[in-house]
C-alpha cells in the first residue's frame, strides 16, 4: 500500500529521465528496449495518477487527502511533459520525440 504518491512520482520522473538519457537517436542502438519499456511502464503509472486525479465519482476505496491531490496533479504534469513534451518548449526531450525519431529513421530505411 502506498500512503503518499511522492514516491512513487519521484520514482517515475527519475525512471523516465534516465530511460530518455539512453537514447541515442537510432531505432537500431541496443538501449531502444530499455527505453521502450521504461516509456510504457511510466505511461501507465501516468495514466493511473492522471484516473485518480481527474475523477470526480464517490469511489468507497479511493479516498485522496487534499496533500496527495496536489502531489498527484504534479506527478501528473510531470510525467505528461516528459512523455509528451512541452508545446511552449519545443526543445524539450521527451518519450515522443525520442520515438518520432525513431520512426523517421526506420522509414527512411524503407
Amino acid at each position: 500500500v502506498i500512503r503518499s504518491p511522492a514516491q512513487l512520482r519521484d520514482v517515475s520522473v527519475k525512471l523516465l529521465s534516465l530511460a530518455l538519457s539512453l537514447d541515442t537517436g537510432s531505432a537500431f542502438a541496443t538501449t531502444r528496449d530499455v527505453a521502450t519499456s521504461v516509456v510504457l511502464l511510466v505511461a501507465r503509472i501516468e495514466t493511473a495518477f492522471a484516473f485518480v486525479y481527474n475523477t470526480k465519482l464517490p469511489l468507497d476505496d479511493l479516498k485522496v487527502t487534499a496533500k496527495n491531490r496536489a502531489i498527484i496533479g504534479d506527478a501528473c504534469a510531470q510525467l505528461k511533459g516528459l512523455l509528451r513534451g512541452d508545446s511552449k518548449d519545443r526543445t524539450m526531450i521527451c518519450a515522443r520525440t525520442m520515438i518520432q525519431g525513431w520512426l523517421e529513421e526506420v522509414e527512411s530505411k524503407i
